[in-house]
């Protein structure tokens, strides 16, 4: 915890992970994502747009922990953040 702006790089995402089509709407399988798992602990969708996920994290960044996190977790992290946030989470 306490890094309040993602790794540079992005190269572990999946092709399936990729937003295709309209920004944001491609869906993540949330059992994919450990941290995005625990973020999504009321919700009952097993999987969320890459823009909810992206929101999700950034609201909730003191809960993520980025020092146990898994480098595919990391990639989408830093994908999300190119995607939607300039590059950065806002925490």
């Amino acid at each position: 915890m306490g890094e309040a702006e993602p790794r540079a790089g992005g190269r572990g995402t999946r092709a399936v992970d990729r937003p295709h089509g309209s920004a944001g709407r491609a869906l993540l399988r949330v059992e994919d994502y450990p941290g995005l798992k625990l973020l999504c602990w009321s919700r009952p969708s097993p999987s969320i747009s890459r823009r909810e996920a992206f929101a999700l994290y950034e609201r909730n960044w003191r809960f993520v922990d980025v020092a146990g996190m898994s480098e595919h977790e990391r990639a989408l992290i830093d994908g999300l953040a190119r995607e939607f946030g300039n590059g950065l989470i806002n925490a």
